[in-house]
C-alpha cells in the first residue's frame, strides 16, 4: 500500500474529502490521506498557508477548485482562490514534497483561450497566463489536470509539466435519470459545442443530434438564427461546458420552444450561476438542469427547484488511479455499451 497526501485549497475542501471516500471505494492500492495544513487568508484577503504534515520526499496530490467561493457570508473571489493556490504550491514546493499531480475541478481563465475580443484582437489570453503560473511555482510537478476544459488546445499552453484534460460527459451520462433523455434529441447551444454533444449523444446512446446557429448583429450580443435538426415534439437535452450568468442558455431554451421542444432538459459540466443565473433558471422554459459539483454549490443551488447538482469525486479518484497507473485520461470518456 502507498499512502498519498492530499492537500486542497479552501474551495476545494470538501471535494478533496470526497475524493478521498471515492478512492477508498476502488479498492486501489494508493491509500489518499487529507494532509494537515493551514490554508486561509489574512484580514487583508492575503492568502496564509502553512504545511503542518512532515512532507519532505513523500507524494502528494493538491485538489484545488479555481472558482468564487462562498462561505459563512464571506465571498472570495476567483483570483482569491487562483492565489491561494499559487501559494499552497509554493509551499509544498519550499518543504520538497513531490507532487503527482495537480487536479482542478474547475479551473477558471480557460475562457479566454485565443486573442478574440469583442471589438479588437488586443486582449488578453488568460487561459496561457494562468498556465505559466501554475509552472512558474511548480516546476517540479511532472502533471496536472482538469475536468472539461474549455478548448482542448489549452493543454499545449503548459509547456514544462504535463497537462490533460479529464473528460465528463460519460460521467454525466452515466448519472442522468433514464426519463431525463429516452428518446431525446441533443443539442449544442452554438457550433462551438458540437464535438461536446456529439459526445453525450453517443455515451446516452441516442440517434438525433441539432445544432442552434447564431448571428452576431452587433458585438456582445448573439441571436439563434435558426436550427440545423428537428426538436419539434421531441424531448432535448442541451449539453454545455458550463452555466455562468445562463443568459446565453435561456435564450437558447426559448428558441427550442419556439422550434416546438416539448421538454428541455440541460447538462452542463461546471454550475457557477453567476449574478442572475438562478432567477433567469427559474422564470425560464426548462424543465430539469443536471451539473456536476465542479464548483461549490453557490447559495441557493442546492434545494432550488429545477436543478440537480451530481458528484464528481468519483470520476477525480479514478483520475488519479490512472495517473499513478500511467494510463491516459481519455479513456475515462470512452463510451461502454448501453
Amino acid at each position: 500500500m502507498s499512502e498519498i497526501l492530499v492537500f486542497a485549497n479552501t474551495a476545494a475542501q470538501e471535494q478533496a474529502a470526497a475524493v478521498i471516500a471515492a478512492n477508498a471505494a476502488l479498492q486501489t492500492n494508493d491509500v489518499l490521506v487529507l494532509g494537515e495544513a493551514d490554508v486561509g487568508f489574512h484580514n487583508d484577503g492575503e492568502p496564509q498557508i502553512e504545511i503542518l504534515t512532515q512532507v519532505r520526499g513523500r507524494e502528494c496530490v493538491v485538489i484545488a477548485t479555481i472558482a468564487p467561493y462562498a462561505h459563512d457570508l464571506v465571498q472570495h473571489s476567483v483570483n482569491d482562490m487562483a492565489m491561494q493556490t499559487l501559494v499552497l504550491l509554493d509551499a509544498l514546493r519550499n518543504a520538497s514534497a513531490r507532487i503527482v499531480t495537480v487536479v482542478f475541478p474547475y479551473l477558471g481563465y480557460l475562457r479566454q483561450d485565443r486573442r478574440s475580443g469583442k471589438v479588437t484582437h488586443r486582449t488578453a489570453v488568460s487561459a496561457r497566463v494562468i498556465a505559466e503560473a501554475i509552472e512558474a511555482v511548480s516546476h517540479r510537478t511532472p502533471h496536472a489536470c482538469a475536468v472539461e476544459i474549455h478548448a482542448l488546445q489549452i493543454e499545449a499552453f503548459f509547456r514544462t509539466m504535463s497537462f490533460e484534460n479529464i473528460p465528463a460527459l460519460r460521467t454525466i451520462a452515466d448519472l442522468l435519470p433514464v426519463d431525463a433523455y429516452r428518446n431525446a434529441v441533443v443539442v449544442s447551444p452554438d457550433r462551438g459545442g458540437v464535438d461536446r454533444a456529439s459526445a453525450l449523444k453517443g455515451h446516452l446512446g441516442l440517434q438525433d443530434l441539432a445544432v442552434i446557429y447564431k448571428n452576431r448583429p452587433e458585438p456582445g450580443h448573439a441571436e439563434a438564427e435558426r436550427i440545423a435538426g428537428d426538436v419539434r415534439g421531441r424531448q432535448v437535452i442541451i449539453v454545455d461546458d458550463m452555466i455562468d450568468t445562463a443568459g446565453t442558455l435561456v435564450a437558447a431554451a426559448r428558441f427550442l420552444r419556439e422550434e416546438g421542444a416539448a421538454r428541455i432538459t440541460v447538462a452542463a459540466c461546471h454550475g457557477l450561476f453567476s449574478g442572475p443565473a438562478l432567477q433567469r433558471l427559474a422564470e425560464a422554459e426548462i424543465d430539469r438542469v443536471y451539473v456536476l459539483d465542479t464548483v461549490p454549490p453557490a447559495p441557493g443551488v442546492i434545494g432550488h427547484p429545477k436543478i440537480t447538482v451530481l458528484p464528481v469525486a468519483p470520476l477525480l479518484a479514478r483520475a488519479i488511479r490512472s495517473i499513478r497507473q500511467g494510463e491516459s485520461l481519455r479513456s475515462l470518456g470512452k463510451s461502454e455499451p448501453r
